[in-house]
């Protein structure tokens, strides 16, 4: 139950945000497009007089020609947005399976993952078991401090929004908030969002304020929490979080700069554990417990059905955060 309340929850907060982001975009849609109208306006005139001087009639032909690649390429626009539309398809229901994973991952964790390492051979399995509980551990530090980060990068940018006076603060804290699980290239895009709403809505003057306010934020990201809070959080070295983040990306892009330290986090706690230098001394040694523990259980489902499974008793034992918070 706690791990289906835990699950429907974020379902409803982020339905929620996108649907109060949603309903900004459209009650201010009207009074952007007048704004953007006056902006191309403002631009064309000045087109026109600094510094190329082009006449409004070498304008109008640029457009024209615009207008006519379109109609040319309009095929290929086509094929693109079909494109777009199957891999949204594919998104959609990766997201599903995504979701009922993370309810069985939160609701029967431990079952799950003393079954599989029993494939392995006897030997081996309390090592893998232990090393593997202290992983998680590490991972579930990285991803508490990349939400925290996110949420610095959100609030920052969306209070300069505010503080500015622009329109479509809640979609751009929506936008900033999930562009920075991305690294680099989210910034970049959230960045530019919010400098162009700025240009259309107030004027060069605040975009360049808007900009200063973005590379503000984003260097305090950079140089400060990415670093620091990052390499605290996960056991690494600052340097060793940048190292991984630029070769994750040169491999793999944007999936391999996401997944990057995270992967790294994990690794390096598991090696260590296994070298007999346990990052997390506290957690103790369970898995002979959690064995006893299981086959008792077991033998109780083979003699009475009504009993509770494996998998509905693991509230009478204490996880790992309350090992650790206790001792």
């Amino acid at each position: 139950m706690a791990a289906l309340i835990g699950v429907l929850g974020m379902i409803v907060v982020v339905v929620g945000l996108f649907g109060f982001a949603g309903s900004q975009l459209a009650s201010g849609a009207t009074g952007m497009r007048d704004s953007a109208m006056q902006g191309v306006q403002k631009v064309q005139d000045w087109l026109a007089t600094n510094p190329f001087g082009l006449t409004s009639s070498q304008l109008q032909g640029y457009l024209d020609q615009a207008m006519s690649s379109l109609r040319t390429n309009s095929s290929s626009i086509t094929s693109g947005a079909m494109q777009v539309g199957t891999t949204t398809g594919h998104f959609l229901v990766g997201m599903i399976i995504a979701l009922i994973a993370t309810y069985f991952f939160l609701a029967q964790g431990g079952p799950i993952t003393r079954y599989f390492v029993r494939w392995l051979p006897r030997p081996a399995q309390a090592p893998t078991f232990e090393a593997l509980r202290r992983g998680w551990i590490s991972l579930g530090a990285y991803a508490r401090t990349q939400v925290l980060v996110a949420g610095v990068d959100a609030i920052g940018i969306a209070l300069g929004a505010l503080i500015l006076g622009l329109p479509f603060v809640v979609p751009l804290f929506v936008l900033v908030f999930l562009s920075s699980f991305i690294p680099i290239l989210g910034a970049i895009v959230s960045g530019a969002v919010a400098v162009l709403i700025a240009l259309v809505v107030k004027g060069p003057i605040m975009a360049l304020v808007m900009l200063g306010i973005v590379l503000l934020v984003q260097q305090l990201e950079s140089h400060v929490l990415q670093p620091f809070l990052m390499g605290k959080a996960v056991s690494l070295h600052p340097l060793a979080v940048i190292i991984a983040v630029a070769v994750g990306s040169f491999l793999l892009g944007i999936v391999g700069a996401l997944f990057a330290v995270p992967v790294l986090a994990v690794a390096n706690t598991v090696i260590r554990y296994l070298v007999s230098d346990d990052p997390f001394p506290a957690l103790g040694e369970t898995w002979d417990q959690e064995n006893a523990r299981d086959r008792a259980v077991a033998a109780e489902d083979a003699t009475d059905e009504d009993q509770p499974r494996v998998g509905d008793r693991q509230d009478e034992q204490p996880d790992d955060e309350e090992r650790l918070s206790a001792r």
